[in-house]
């Protein structure tokens, strides 16, 4: 019977165990889905639905405690502020998100956090100290893990940014790497790599060649959509034409670079995107409030039981000295009626000494003239004959 019913236990259990697990995959799975679709969403321009999607992937990961897929929320909430131009919002996301980040101890998510981080400090605050030093640390990072994806892509970032502030020959290292592992980039990164070229070789006055690279740059597009980093390197190509006296030409690069721009940010996906961030914000807000209210009531009930254990500390140590108190007096009495004993034990002792001093002596003198009347008796009984014995002994 018992053993009956260790079993059914176990199978109940395990039962139970199971579906939890299964509960979690799930949780999971749909977690990851919303995240991606968030991230798809974002890739075609359509901020106000990868935030709503971003913003739900948030809402579940915090509440499955999952700090990666956090981390991958909050980053992707962070590259849309960033689209839109929100950029201290973005900085903040993007910070939150490199915090969950290094507690989910995720090192090719960091290396990507620092240079989404390297980018805004670099090309929205123009802190290009601050964002060459994030590029540096994902450089390090990535070097450190082997992760050559991310060292090719770090690489061109700190490349242009050099490239940016006129530090032509420190960005020109980072180009040189660029162009010996072209097998590592996409269809965005070799139109900036080229971009890059053709700035560099400006720089130097080849304009021949820098042109060349120019026009690869402005040729490449990705699914027939218009991206950013195409726009950049039609800017950059009519900042040259213009240094060479193409005016014209540098005017058509101009609107064109105007032109994608206003595609891809269009008034209405702003308006939209800024009621969704609003929204969000206040969910932010409200998580924010939530875990200060917690911290709170936490701190509350730490210092109900602080002084609960200050209670009862100090009701045993009153306990504690009352049994020293009652200890020390025992020890006292027990001291004293310790010594009273030995007193009478001395006195005992000393009449037991007299009282065997004085039989010793009165056995001594007693033993003394018995002797003699032994001896004169001994002497005497001899010269008896057994017929006067025997009359003296009826006498």
């Amino acid at each position: 019977m018992f053993r009956l019913r260790f079993f059914l236990s176990w199978l109940l259990l395990s039962l139970f165990s199971f579906a939890l697990s299964a509960q979690n995959t799930l949780s999971t799975a749909k977690i990851d889905k919303l995240i991606l679709e968030a991230l798809s969403d974002f890739r075609e321009s359509n901020f106000e639905k990868s935030l709503i999607v971003s913003r739900a992937a948030l809402n579940y990961a915090t509440i499955a405690k999952n700090d990666y897929f956090i981390s991958r929320s909050y980053n992707i909430i962070g590259a849309n502020y960033n689209e839109l131009g929100e950029i201290d919002k973005a900085i903040f996301f993007y910070k939150k998100s490199l915090l969950y980040a290094k507690k989910a101890k995720n090192d090719s998510f960091i290396n990507m956090l620092y240079n989404n981080l390297g980018n805004i400090y670099c090309f929205e605050k123009k802190q290009y100290k601050i964002g060459i030093d994030y590029y540096k640390k994902s450089l390090q990072l990535s070097s450190e893990i082997k992760d050559s994806t991310q060292v090719y892509f770090t690489n061109v970032n700190l490349a242009w940014s050099y490239f940016d502030i006129g530090e032509f020959d420190k960005g020109y290292t980072y180009l040189d790497f660029v162009n010996k592992n072209k097998k590592f980039g996409d269809d965005d990164t070799i139109i900036v790599s080229n971009m890059l070229n053709g700035m560099y070789l400006s720089y130097k006055g080849d304009n021949e060649k820098a042109n060349e690279y120019f026009l690869k740059a402005i040729s490449i597009k990705k699914h027939s959509l218009e991206r950013p980093d195409l726009s950049y390197a039609h800017l950059e190509y009519s900042k040259f034409l213009a240094k060479i006296g193409r005016h014209n030409d540098a005017y058509a690069n101009l609107l064109a670079y105007n032109r994608i721009t206003q595609q891809i940010y269009n008034d209405e996906k702003l308006k939209k995107a800024s009621v969704a961030g609003l929204n969000l914000e206040l969910d932010e807000y409200k998580r924010q409030i939530d875990k200060i209210e917690n911290e709170k009531d936490s701190q509350y009930q730490s210092l109900k039981k602080s002084r609960i254990i200050v209670v009862l500390f100090v009701i045993t140590s009153f306990i504690l000295l009352l049994f020293i108190i009652t200890l020390i007096k025992n020890i006292r009495f027990k001291k004293k009626h310790n010594l009273e004993l030995l007193k009478a034990k001395e006195i005992a002792e000393e009449a037991s000494l007299l009282k065997t001093q004085f039989i010793s002596t009165i056995s001594h003198e007693l033993r003394t003239p018995l002797y003699g009347v032994v001896g004169i008796t001994n002497m005497l009984l001899p010269q008896w004959d057994e017929k006067t014995l025997c009359t003296f002994t009826i006498a």
